[in-house]
């Protein structure tokens, strides 16, 4: 979301460049994209870039208890981002269609 006030449900929120609040100034969220975010994982960890995509995808996916999504297998619904090792994105893949 751009940067602005909102409504998510119940609550009032302030969009920044980088983060969400509630009104009262708690901290609600980030307003980063995933891609920034797989940087700044490996930038604040030093982990690989295999256990970084691992922590974006498998891991919520598991936590959210959905099997299909978060990895490639058999059965998964394909939607994949190709990404080079600088994080540009190249592609992406969704439900096996390349729509990018």
């Amino acid at each position: 979301m751009p940067p602005g006030k909102y409504n998510l449900g119940d609550c009032k929120i302030n969009v920044t460049e980088t983060n969400v609040t509630l009104a009262d100034g708690t901290l609600a969220g980030s307003n980063v994209t995933q891609q920034k975010s797989l940087h700044n994982l490996r930038a604040w960890t030093g982990c690989s870039l295999y256990e970084a995509v691992l922590t974006l995808t498998t891991t919520p996916a598991e936590l959210l208890n959905l099997p299909n999504k978060g990895r490639i297998s058999i059965g998964a619904d394909a939607d994949l981002v190709l990404i080079t090792p600088e994080f540009e994105i190249k592609a992406t893949v969704v439900g096996g269609e390349v729509l990018f």
